[in-house]
């Protein structure tokens, strides 16, 4: 189990947890014109974005505005 990573307490990440309990990944992740591995990387704080060396500020931009 990863553990929680400050970025998931922001609003962004409660819209985007709640879109992929509703839609496939791979559907959230054409909504949002990024790849499924990001949106499945982002949610579980996993690859460069569990390290930090990813900046969620993109994906949450695209959250917020989509």
């Amino acid at each position: 189990m990863t553990a929680r990573l400050e970025y998931m307490s922001e609003q962004w990440y409660e819209l985007l947890a709640s879109a992929a309990q509703r839609h496939r990944r791979q559907a959230v992740a054409v909504m949002l014109d990024v790849s499924p591995a990001v949106i499945t990387q982002v949610l579980n704080g996993t690859g460069k974005y569990g390290t930090g060396a990813a900046r969620t500020d993109r994906i949450a931009s695209r959250v917020v505005h989509t």
